[in-house]
């Protein structure tokens, strides 16, 4: 019986179902590949970002030098609400550093971060220094290391620190991703993998 259903199916029926297989590969391909790029741009597996490459002379630097640093706030909720940066010790007067080469986008005072500075880096980062004495114009370019303010107590501060905040396509993220504040000031890796999109917590936004 088998053999009589063979007989009387096309000849060229091997050519059908190899055309059909072939036809339903490359959708199962196709439609995996579109799959895997909406999951990307969905899940926290987005960005892929090159902090620094030394080999290119893009380098990376501590925001200040110190031998120990003091975590006087970290990022997160705290009883006041939602701290978007890392507050870092300091003495008055201490030099301010651009972690990463770029331009300065914002060089100015409001009453909450007093002295502050913005800078869009090269690799695609923005970074916000806050509470500061003097600092450079906005406009200027500057590189890794380079000194862009002096430390202080201006705006809404108890005590001279760094408010330190960082943001890639205006999406706030938590700057112990990159660096590691424990003793000396040190960068976690050349490359950092990003969410695609970082919502910010429902409540007040606590700044300082």
């Amino acid at each position: 019986m088998v053999q009589r259903v063979f007989m009387i199916l096309p000849s060229n029926f091997n050519h059908i179902i190899k055309s059909i297989l072939i036809f339903v590969l490359f959708m199962f391909i196709f439609y995996s590949n579109i799959t895997a790029q909406k999951t990307i741009e969905l899940t926290p597996m987005g960005y892929v970002i090159e902090l620094y490459n030394s080999e290119d002379k893009k380098f990376w630097s501590p925001p200040f030098i110190t031998d120990k640093v003091l975590v006087s706030s970290p990022f997160g909720w705290r009883s006041s609400g939602y701290h978007p940066g890392i507050d870092l010790a300091l003495r008055r007067g201490e030099p301010i550093l651009s972690v990463f080469d770029g331009i300065i986008k914002t060089s100015a005072y409001n009453a909450g971060y007093g002295n502050y500075i913005v800078i869009t880096h090269d690799n695609g980062l923005e970074t916000l220094y806050a509470h500061l004495d003097a600092r450079v114009k906005a406009g200027s370019r500057v590189r890794a290391g380079q000194l862009i303010a002096l430390s202080g107590n201006t705006g809404w501060s108890t005590g001279a620190h760094l408010h330190f905040e960082i943001y890639y396509e205006n999406n706030l993220l938590n700057p112990e991703w990159f660096f590691d504040f424990k003793g000396k000031i040190t960068i976690r890796s050349q490359f950092i993998r990003l969410p695609m999109q970082v919502v910010m917590p429902n409540g007040k936004i606590d700044r300082w």
